[in-house]
């Protein structure tokens, strides 16, 4: 159902016996229980690894599109129909497209940990946004920009200490923990259900 929208995914499956578990997957781990499963923490770094991978990739492809006057015009399902017949030549056409994909890649630096870009790419969508009255995702770039401020005003998070398996027991390795640049340790989740169409 999620297949389109999915950058990458993992399943990790505790107390399950027998043959199904000693097939070799990369999208699925298997441990016999809680207290039997010393490799988690590796496999979830793995993981997040992947995804940062998937979304540089494709913020790169987005920000460097080269594709002109033509960028295209993303949208949600529910919106299709109210632009049936517009003028897609006209500066007002172009401004949203230019705006909501600014927002876009905006969203993929965040989630990418690149703070300093998403606010760039979302001070530039508000603007473009704001001219065109494009009001619903104006409010999604100010929303992004709300979190990017968040992240970047609060480096060390707005809640209290909060008590994590690592703290018990494991503890990151010093290459991985030089791997991380400033603000990649927060991980956003940002979800655009239904799926964008372009």
């Amino acid at each position: 159902m999620y297949g389109s929208t999915l950058y990458d995914s993992r399943l990790f499956v505790f107390g399950l016996q027998g043959e199904i578990t000693e097939q070799p997957r990369t999208d699925v781990a298997f441990y016999p229980s809680y207290d039997e499963c010393e490799t988690v923490e590796k496999r979830i770094e793995d993981f997040i690894e992947s995804l940062f991978i998937v979304l540089e990739s494709k913020r790169l492809d987005r920000a460097t599109d080269k594709s002109g006057d033509k960028i295209p015009l993303l949208c949600v399902p529910f919106e299709k129909k109210d632009f049936v017949g517009l003028d897609t030549d006209s500066r007002h056409y172009k401004k949203r497209c230019q705006g909501r994909m600014r927002k876009h890649v905006g969203d993929l630096c965040l989630q990418a940990g690149m703070l300093q870009d998403s606010l760039v790419h979302y001070h530039m969508a508000v603007e473009l946004l704001r001219s065109v009255n494009d009001f619903l995702w104006l409010g999604a770039a100010l929303e992004g920009l709300c979190s990017a401020s968040v992240i970047y005003h609060y480096p060390g998070g707005t809640g209290g200490k909060v008590g994590s398996r690592r703290a018990q027991g494991g503890s990151l390795s010093a290459e991985a923990g030089n791997r991380h640049r400033p603000g990649k340790d927060v991980i956003c989740f940002l979800f655009h259900l239904p799926p964008l169409n372009t």
